[in-house]
């Protein structure tokens, strides 16, 4: 094997680490890239959708990005365009926490 050879192998080797390095740091830094911000909730499956401790039907309030029993009493969070309908994370807008407001 010549010496011309071997450096372009090694040429090729160093290409592809750092195409893989940037693979993997674009895998890592994935979360980020495509937070709750960039994917959207489809209101079209609120027709599906039921409040798990009343059981009536969701309204989604675009403003706050929650989806809301019809009483008005009980939100949930959306994360990532999905619902969150675990009644232990349910938001209790009769008495709210800080920084929101039924």
């Amino acid at each position: 094997i010549n010496a011309e050879y071997m450096g372009t192998l090694s040429e090729c080797l160093f290409f592809f680490e750092f195409l893989f390095a940037v693979v993997a740091m674009f895998r890592l830094f994935r979360p980020v890239l495509y937070s709750a911000s960039n994917r959207k909730f489809d209101e079209g499956v609120l027709k599906f959708l039921r409040c798990p401790i009343t059981k009536d039907t969701l309204t989604y309030d675009k403003e706050r990005h929650f989806l809301v029993n019809a009483d008005r009493t009980i939100a949930y969070r959306i994360d990532d365009g999905v619902p969150v309908l675990v009644p232990e994370e349910a938001v209790d807008l009769v008495n709210p926490p800080d920084g929101i407001v039924g």
